[in-house]
């Protein structure tokens, strides 16, 4: 058994691995989701004052604190053919959430006790939430990674100009401690594309786009992630109930 106090220690700073089976995607590294306790300290009047936190603005961070419950999909394609689906329905007030797989209903409390089977469900809730709301975890994980950032770089898919947000998440600890991103993002500070360094090595083990964006309840969230070979990664079903 792992208790929550010390599951968040342990999590909060730190990177997860997203690699499931065969045909899954070996992807990003997150930190814990928010807990509920973070979340009340999350208040409207959040003004940006770095880079990271322009990006999670740009995408509607300021408005997470009406958020009562968001529903959304994540499902990988490859060639064209669904490999993996799972649902979930997150309650960020009482950090708690549902995933729906094969059919099959699980609900997990992450604000108390988690055993083995209860912390499989949170690192796949950690991983797909993390392709929906990334740029939320530059806020939610600042103090678990160093950053760094490089103007008028040329991207890697669409070889547009954009700014480069490097973040690498600490190397003690945690899953794969080390993990790096190169994220690419335009004037407006919306995430365009992201590059996944596994461990902060030179080579990359995956680009992305992040692309289709909706704005749903005042978040700016994508719909689609469409890489260089045969991988997509998309959100067909995204909803959000609010306080207001």
């Amino acid at each position: 058994m792992i208790y929550r106090k010390q599951y968040l220690h342990l999590m909060r700073s730190r990177s997860l691995v997203f690699l499931f089976v065969a045909f899954t995607v070996a992807s990003c590294s997150a930190p814990q989701a928010p807990s509920a306790e973070v979340e009340t300290q999350v208040r409207s009047e959040f003004v940006p004052n770095t880079l990271a936190d322009s990006v999670a603005f740009a995408h509607g961070f300021d408005h997470w604190q009406d958020v009562q419950q968001i529903d959304f999909r994540f499902d990988i394609d490859v060639s064209g053919e669904t490999k993996l689906q799972r649902e979930w329905s997150w309650f960020p007030k009482t950090d708690s959430v549902v995933r729906t797989l094969n059919g099959m209903s699980n609900s997990i409390i992450r604000n108390t006790s988690i055993d083995s089977t209860d912390l499989a469900i949170d690192g796949q809730f950690i991983n797909d939430s993390y392709w929906v709301f990334m740029p939320f975890y530059l806020v939610w994980s600042k103090d678990g990674y160093t950053s760094s950032i490089e103007r008028n770089v040329t991207s890697p898919m669409s070889d547009e100009p954009r700014t480069k947000l490097t973040v690498q998440y600490d190397g003690v600890g945690g899953y794969t401690p080390g993990d790096a991103y190169d994220l690419f993002v335009d004037s407006d500070y919306r995430l365009k594309e992201w590059v996944f360094r596994k461990g902060g090595q030179m080579e990359e083990i995956m680009v992305m786009d992040w692309s289709e964006y909706r704005t749903i309840e005042n978040l700016v969230l994508p719909s689609d992630h469409r890489g260089k070979d045969v991988l997509r990664i998309y959100h067909p079903v995204v909803r959000v109930i609010t306080t207001n």
